[in-house]
């Protein structure tokens, strides 16, 4: 996958995945991609040192939401679809990558993964996001 050079995304200061009181994950991107690398956060657990599936889901969506940002589009998500393949230990380095796939009017569609270092991809995700309103 060739892309432009990515460029730091602005977080959003309340943002769970990126803000500043959140997780505070850096994500860079451009032109309908997104990505991040990070370490498995401990505190997010379902099992035992295994990092919860819902936060999986949480840190796809993000950068899925964050390669459709890069087209200066703000979204909310509508469908999220999510295939889990490996589990992720606390502490696992993880690459997380987004990217669209598809826009029809207000719809967007995009694709992503985690990636552990090490093991290969641990979960994929398909997201269908839904542009919000232009304010006034």
């Amino acid at each position: 996958m060739s892309h432009s050079p990515l460029v730091k995304l602005p977080p959003y200061p309340s943002c769970f995945v990126c803000g500043r009181r959140g997780l505070q994950i850096d994500f860079q991107g451009s032109d309908g991609y997104a990505e991040a690398v990070l370490t498995s956060p401990p505190g997010f657990e379902g099992y035992e040192e295994q990092l919860h599936g819902g936060m999986t889901a949480a840190l796809l969506d993000e950068v899925m939401a964050k390669a459709i940002f890069t087209r200066g589009e703000d979204v909310v998500t509508a469908r999220l679809e999510i295939r889990y393949r490996l589990p992720i230990k606390n502490g696992e380095r993880l690459k997380l990558w987004g990217e669209v796939v598809g826009k029809k009017g207000r719809m967007f569609w995009a694709k992503g993964e985690a990636i552990a270092e090490g093991k290969g991809v641990a979960a994929q995700a398909e997201g269908k996001y839904i542009l919000l309103k232009r304010r006034i």
